[in-house]
């Protein structure tokens, strides 16, 4: 399994279908929301939206500095 941060794989699907409107039309996501996620502006799409992007929804944990 390929960890890869929610930006970097949404600009692959991006370049995939050849831009973010093809993209967005092929997921049945809207362009905007699509392109927010991608800019980092959205961090937590909700499963429904992580399962149209062909991802699993994984929590990661940092250890705290004591």
């Amino acid at each position: 399994m390929n960890a890869l941060p929610l930006c970097d794989h949404i600009a692959e699907i991006i370049e995939r279908h050849g831009g973010i409107r093809s993209a967005a039309r092929h997921l049945k996501i809207d362009p905007t929301y699509l392109l927010r996620m991608g800019n980092g502006d959205k961090t937590h799409p909700s499963e429904a939206v992580l399962k149209k992007l062909g991802l699993l929804p994984t929590p990661l944990y940092l250890r705290a500095k004591p």
